[in-house]
C-alpha cells in the first residue's frame, strides 16, 4: 500500500459517538430507601452502561412494594470486550510495558508502541472494526499558507527512545534533529493523540512572513485505509484560495 502523509499538529482516533447522557426514573417518593450505592450495571456494551437500583417503598398500608430506578451513561470506549472471558469490561488509560515495546490493550481501539520513534511504525492501532492504522511522525515543516511553499525544518534523529510515563504516555525526548522538542504519544479509551512540545522557539526561513506560515507535524501512515478528507476552500486577504482539512477519517475513526 502506499504511504499516506499527512500535515497534523495533532493526531487523535477516537469513535465518534456521543460524549455524555443520563435520564432516570422519577424519585421513589415518601419512604423510599435512598442509598445511591445499590445501583449496579444492569446490561453494557463498548459506549454505554445501565444503571439500575431497586428501591423498597412502604405504602400507607404498611405494604412493602419494590420500585426500579435506572439510568443510561453514554461514553465513548467505555468498555472493551474481553474476548477470553466473553464479557464487556470496563476500559483503562493505560499503556504497559512488553518485549517489543509498549502495548494499550484496554479499550476498544488496542495499540502497540515501538521503542523507539525512528521505527517505520511507531505506532500501531486497532479499532473494534479490525482498521488497522501504522506508522509515525517523520518531520517538521514550515508551510506558507498563501503560495503552499515548504522549508524542512526538522527530522526526527536517528535514534530517538520512547520513554513510558505511566500511566498512559510515551514520550521521546530532543526527538529532532534542526530544532529542540519532544514528543508526546497519550493513549486513552476514546482516544489517541500525538504532540510535539517545543521547548525552543524555531525561527522563521529567511524573507519569510509570521502571518501566512504554519508550523506543519509531517506523519506518515504506512498500513491505512483510504483517508476520508474534509475539505475546504480558504480566501485569504490577498484573494488567494488555498485549501485545508477539518477531519480525516478512516472508517470509523476520525482526526
Amino acid at each position: 500500500m502506499k504511504p499516506t502523509l499527512l500535515t497534523l499538529s495533532v493526531l487523535a482516533v477516537a469513535p465518534s459517538w456521543l460524549l455524555l447522557a443520563t435520564e432516570s426514573a422519577p424519585d421513589a417518593g415518601s419512604g423510599a430507601v435512598e442509598d445511591p450505592s445499590h445501583f449496579r450495571i444492569a446490561e453494557r456494551g463498548q459506549d454505554f452502561a445501565v444503571y439500575q437500583r431497586l428501591t423498597a417503598m412502604t405504602n400507607a398500608e404498611g405494604l412493602v412494594c419494590f420500585r426500579t430506578n435506572q439510568f443510561t451513561l453514554l461514553e465513548n470506549g467505555l468498555h472493551w470486550y474481553d474476548q477470553a472471558a466473553g464479557e464487556w469490561k470496563e476500559s483503562q488509560d493505560l499503556i504497559e510495558s512488553f518485549p517489543e515495546g509498549a502495548i494499550a490493550r484496554y479499550g476498544p481501539v488496542r495499540a502497540i508502541f515501538a521503542h523507539d520513534l525512528n521505527a517505520e511504525s511507531v505506532f500501531d492501532l486497532e479499532t473494534p472494526e479490525g482498521v488497522r492504522l501504522r506508522g509515525g511522525v517523520r518531520a517538521l515543516e514550515w508551510l506558507n499558507e498563501l503560495t503552499g511553499e515548504r522549508v524542512l525544518l526538522a527530522t526526527v534523529n536517528a535514534r530517538a527512545p520512547l520513554e513510558l510515563v505511566p500511566p498512559n504516555r510515551l514520550v521521546a525526548r530532543d526527538a529532532f534533529d534542526g530544532l529542540r522538542a519532544d514528543v508526546m504519544l497519550e493513549w486513552r479509551r476514546n482516544r489517541f493523540s500525538q504532540s510535539v512540545v517545543l521547548l525552543e522557539t524555531p525561527l522563521l526561513p529567511e524573507g519569510w512572513e509570521a502571518d501566512p506560515v504554519r508550523l506543519a507535524v509531517i506523519t506518515e501512515f504506512i498500513d491505512a485505509p483510504e483517508p476520508e478528507i474534509n475539505r475546504v476552500q480558504i480566501v485569504t486577504d490577498g484573494a488567494l484560495e488555498t485549501e485545508d482539512h477539518l477531519s480525516i477519517g478512516f472508517g470509523g475513526s476520525r482526526s
